[in-house]
């Protein structure tokens, strides 16, 4: 008896469990993806913003988070009667 028809199947079923974890894998992040390119359309078809303005403002965010903290949450915090 020949095991051919065995090692096709077997070979089958672990081809099936492989494209079931990569889609269970990358779905998220193909999800993820999608909708950062719908954000960065969105932004340049209605606002007229390009990807390098956008791109150059997501490089300052730390300083720009830096100065909001400076400016209104240090001080609130500096306000705080101490113990």
């Amino acid at each position: 008896m020949t095991s051919e028809p065995i090692v096709i199947v077997a070979a089958l079923m672990i081809l099936g469990l492989l494209l079931n974890w990569l889609l269970k894998v990358f779905k998220p992040t193909v999800i993820t993806a999608l909708a950062i390119l719908g954000i960065i359309l969105s932004l340049q078809m209605f606002f007229g913003i390009s990807p390098a303005t956008l791109q150059q403002e997501i490089v300052h965010l730390p300083e720009h988070l830096w100065e909001l903290w400076q400016q209104f949450v240090y001080p609130q915090i500096q306000a705080l009667p101490k113990r």
